[in-house]
């Protein structure tokens, strides 16, 4: 387990050779096609390795495999819940203000969890999924609870088969924050948190 703590291109040309008795084909070279809803794209090559790593974690089906790239943040628990969004609560034996490891997960609404808190919900929801593209974060929206470099955004098949987005927040390669939609497709996901830069398209067919 990883630990942090906080206080509260241009288009390319086409290639032409041509021999002296003979007309030799040329070749074209084609560049990445950009994800829908998003203003430019990067070639797969060039993914942050971190990146990378999360994403073939999470297409492994093997919850602990993401698992041990969490990154938990010491957050100082209250002894009474704020609600929804609020500090971890205290455990029996945890005097209020003790720092504890906690990461953040969102639904609709979201919260910190503790590490034993994750095997039910968010962990066994992030099994088949399918890699729709990771992009650069938003400047603007690094702030508490997340700060992060990078999100990556996958599909899965919900109870009704309506497909939904699930979004895995990046930063210096580890796992920061999970979020698993309020319903939304992943294109409708993109959208609403303003991705626009593409680190890593999804496979081409």
């Amino acid at each position: 387990m990883r630990y942090a703590i906080i206080l509260l291109f241009p288009p390319l040309a086409l290639l032409a050779a041509c021999g002296d008795d003979e007309e030799q084909s040329v070749p074209t070279v084609v560049p990445a096609t950009p994800v829908a809803g998003s203003a430019t794209a990067t070639p797969a090559h060039a993914a942050p390795p971190g990146v990378q790593a999360i994403v073939d974690a999470a297409l492994s089906d093997d919850p602990e495999e993401l698992r041990a790239l969490i990154a938990y943040t010491a957050v100082a628990c209250i002894r009474e819940s704020l609600g929804i969004g609020g500090p971890p609560v205290c455990r029996q034996g945890e005097a209020e203000g003790t720092p504890v490891d906690v990461v953040w997960v969102a639904g609709c609404e979201g919260e910190y969890r503790r590490a034993d808190e994750l095997d039910k919900i968010p962990l066994s929801l992030l099994s088949a999924l399918d890699f729709y593209a990771a992009y650069r974060w938003p400047e603007e929206f690094n702030a508490p609870p997340v700060a992060a470099e990078y999100a990556a955004i996958f599909s899965r098949t919900g109870p009704t088969e309506k497909t939904l987005a699930v979004e895995l927040l990046i930063e210096g390669g580890d796992l920061v924050a999970i979020k698993l939609g309020c319903g939304e497709s992943p294109k409708e996901l993109v959208e609403s948190d303003q991705l626009e830069e593409v680190v890593l398209p999804p496979p081409g067919p």
